[in-house]
């Protein structure tokens, strides 16, 4: 009906329409609206993992230290049977959930699982990243701004904001990402910046044998749609659903295998879409425009093209709404939209549209600026950062 509406001489933004696109230019944030903003809460994550460590010794975990020397096979079919730590004490267990990050110590150096490289539709592969004091109040939306190698972010948060930038080695070296990174950041660096070496992918099984990998050890996609927690607790509730209470079944194991691979190609095609729809003139950028795609972005993208439909399946992260935004906001233009929508006559159309769009702004018009919220319902200490990082 948007879309109708401007062939007939219409004009809005389609933001318009949308509330949290609304307040955020507004630079104003509220839980107590009806309807409620959809939002995401930024955290420090390493105090998070901390609480999440209390919360689950509480409940009966046991928690050992060590580092792991050596991983014992079954000498048959290979599965792990225990760990051997540094101290020579051994764990041992019937399911491993491997957390060991990029290296996969279980997933991949024990079993040789196999890694499947994206690295030829998403060619950031390093992040520098620094932490700086803010000056000025924090805004409630974070902020991605494309650079001639790849973007950076920018996430404010109460007393410091995080600040990194995402770049291709291959078209930026690490020296020149740190030194655009400081002189781009608007405040004082807390401390040093560090780099993060990464490969966008996935492992070929989430689970392999009585190995299941989660986290940055089943895979990885570049933070450009910050995916990676959401991945992780999504293939927890999954391993909740399909475990193996009475041994470990082939046919859930390739359940839980497709489902992780469904899901982590889908979240891929999203974040291409970022990087091929653009109109800059570097190199990266134009080979990021002229490559070839993965057939299942192709249909979403000739869906649009032809129709101006952006298709969603039952259990994707990313829904219409962010697909369009995405489409629509870098330059992809939509076909003719359905033909349902001239069915409605010029006045009905305007009032569709109309009460529609005065309830986000009459709804904006009452939220307290973001500070005004943080004041209200989050404050916390100017040193509550600094004394945290001093207790984790």
């Amino acid at each position: 009906f948007w879309l109708d509406s401007l062939r007939r001489g219409m004009h809005s933004e389609l933001g318009d329409f949308c509330l949290e696109s609304a307040a955020s230019l507004a630079d104003r944030f509220s839980l107590q609206t009806q309807p409620q903003v959809n939002y995401a809460y930024h955290f420090d994550a390493g105090l998070y993992a901390r609480f999440l460590r209390g919360k689950a010794e509480a409940n009966g975990l046991r928690r050992v230290e060590g580092k792991i020397r050596e991983v014992r096979q079954h000498p048959h079919d290979g599965s792990v049977v225990s760990l051997v730590l540094d101290d020579g004490q051994v764990i041992e267990g019937d399911l491993f959930i491997d957390c060991t990050g990029f290296c996969g110590l279980l997933t991949e150096q024990t079993l040789h699982t196999g890694y499947e490289d994206w690295n030829e539709w998403l060619p950031s592969d390093r992040a520098v990243a620094v932490q700086t004091d803010s000056p000025a109040p924090p805004v409630p939306y974070t902020r991605a701004i494309a650079h001639e190698a790849g973007w950076r972010w920018h996430i404010a948060l109460q007393h410091r904001v995080g600040c990194g930038l995402v770049f291709s080695s291959r078209h930026m070296s690490d020296d020149e990402a740190q030194a655009k990174l400081l002189r781009d950041v608007d405040g004082r660096p807390l401390r040093d910046p560090w780099l993060v070496p990464f490969r966008s992918g996935r492992r070929l099984q989430a689970w392999n044998r009585n190995v299941v990998a989660l986290g940055l050890a089943s895979g990885f996609i570049e933070p450009l749609e910050s995916t990676s927690i959401h991945l992780t607790i999504s293939a927890v509730v999954r391993l909740i659903q399909l475990f193996p209470s009475d041994g470990i079944t082939p046919s859930l194991v390739a359940l839980y295998n497709d489902v992780s691979r469904q899901e982590m190609e889908h979240v891929r095609d999203f974040i291409i879409l970022h990087y091929h729809a653009n109109q800059r003139d570097e190199p990266m950028w134009k080979a990021c425009r002229e490559m070839a795609l993965p057939e299942s972005l192709q249909v979403r993208l000739r869906s649009w093209r032809e129709r101006a439909h952006a298709w969603q399946d039952p259990g994707e992260l990313f829904r219409v709404d962010s697909w369009t935004s995405v489409l629509m906001g870098q330059g992809i233009q939509p076909g003719p939209p359905h033909p349902l929508a001239r069915a409605i006559g010029d006045a009905d159309l305007r009032t569709l549209l109309h009460r529609i769009r005065q309830p986000v702004q009459e709804t904006v018009a009452k939220m307290p600026t973001q500070a005004e919220f943080i004041e209200r319902y989050c404050k916390a200490a100017p040193d509550a950062w600094q004394r945290g990082r001093a207790v984790a």
